[in-house]
């Protein structure tokens, strides 16, 4: 069986038996590395570089859902609207009974 095989398959079984997704990928790293005839230090840089390429990645995903959360959160109503009440905007309107007008 391929070493990338197996790696996976002994990922996949730590994570079920509920040991630590950090700690699984760690040990399934080194026994693909181990199997498919790399040395203990070149596993470890290999892993270490796969992570550092991953983590830019992640990154740009985390900021991608802060950005969608700020904007889902935000109560920005369009302006075609005049007959609708939001306390939040991003115009800073004032209620003079019932119809919006902007405070310039």
């Amino acid at each position: 069986m391929n070493a990338v095989m197996i790696a996976v398959i002994v990922m996949l079984a730590l994570s079920l038996a509920r040991v630590h997704v950090v700690l699984s990928l760690l040990l399934a790293a080194l026994v693909g590395g181990l199997l498919s005839g790399m040395g203990l230090h070149q596993t470890m840089v290999s892993f270490q570089d796969g992570l550092a390429g991953g983590a830019k990645i992640a990154l740009s995903y985390a900021m991608l859902g802060a950005f969608a959360v700020a904007i889902s959160h935000s109560y920005f109503q369009p302006k075609s609207n005049p007959y609708s009440y939001c306390v939040h905007s991003f115009d800073y309107p004032t209620v003079i009974i019932g119809v919006w007008t902007t405070t310039t």
